[in-house]
């Protein structure tokens, strides 16, 4: 008995776990029951219990998808052209959306991108007949978000969004996309070449004027040390000199003293010279010419003796 109810209870568990279902988070849970579409119940991002033998669990994608569409098309001004688009798709989050989606795809998914692909590469047409060659490669993001535009209703009524759509290649047959370009890149390169030649003209002259006020610089530092070593050598000249001025000042100086001790000693000699011979001499002509007159003159009477001889 009691291995029954371990089975038993062992079969609820197991029931219990088995109904328990949790959605992911890039994924919804659909839960019909006997009602039919009406008793459906859409779980996206939760967890809810499916009742064995009551209701039913099926589960729809909601990730993102990538979807290519190559077309060929003629442009407004018959210029017949291959385009590539890339889109992002997925099933909108909303419940009406995944409830679309389910109705359309839940035991199909795989067919959401052929759907999607049928669907935009018609609107692509659509709005490549409605607009030239020039305003398509001009205006890719225009473009693309018209294409996306066209296809938003479709797409929507089966429950899907678009998230983004790009246009990747735009190529046409002949070389018109080519040629198209052709005036404009003459034009660009024919500025970019006026741009290069005026710009080396104004490095020219930039490296011109800068030359010359380099070369201003260097003669007025030229003058600058020449006027220095000018005054440099000056004053060498002049330290050079004062050695040789002073001393020849100096000896001048004792030129002049030697002179002066000279004519001292002259005048030394010469009053010497005076004292010791010229006054004797004087002397001894005076008294011998005081004889001479005296021998002169007639004897009267015998001289007497004067005071002279007395004393």
């Amino acid at each position: 008995m009691l291995a029954v109810i371990v089975i038993v209870a062992l079969v609820v568990v197991f029931g219990v776990m088995r109904a328990y279902r949790v959605a992911g988070p890039s994924e919804a849970l659909i839960i019909t029951g006997r009602g039919g579409q009406d008793d459906q119940k859409v779980v996206s991002g939760g967890r809810v219990i499916v009742y064995p033998f009551v209701q039913r669990a099926y589960t729809m994608s909601l990730a993102s998808r990538q979807i290519r569409v190559d077309i060929e098309g003629i442009s407004k001004n018959g210029i017949q052209l291959q385009l590539t688009g890339v889109a992002q798709v997925k099933v909108g989050g909303d419940d009406v959306s995944i409830r679309r989606a389910a109705q359309r795809f839940l035991n199909q998914q795989d067919q959401i991108d052929h759907y999607t692909q049928e669907i935009l590469a018609g609107s692509l047409r659509a709005v490549v007949g409605t607009l030239t060659v020039e305003q398509i490669i001009q205006d890719r993001a225009s473009f693309a978000a018209s294409v996306s535009e066209e296809a938003e209703h479709s797409m929507n009524n089966q429950g899907l969004v678009i998230d983004t759509f790009q246009i990747s290649s735009v190529d046409d047959q002949g070389d018109y996309i080519n040629n198209m370009g052709r005036p404009q890149a003459a034009e660009v390169a024919k500025l970019a070449a006026i741009a290069e030649a005026q710009a080396t003209r104004e490095a020219s002259e930039a490296q011109a004027l800068a030359d010359e006020k380099v070369a201003i610089a260097q003669q007025a530092l030229a003058l600058k040390q020449a006027e220095i070593k000018e005054e440099t050598d000056a004053r060498l000249a002049i330290a050079n000199a004062a050695g040789p001025l002073a001393e020849a000042a100096q000896q001048q100086r004792i030129l002049e003293q030697e002179e002066l001790v000279a004519v001292r000693q002259a005048e030394l000699k010469a009053k010497q010279l005076d004292t010791e011979v010229r006054r004797p001499a004087d002397a001894e002509r005076y008294r011998q010419v005081q004889v001479a007159e005296a021998a002169k003159q007639p004897r009267c009477s015998p001289p007497r003796p004067s005071w002279h001889a007395a004393v």
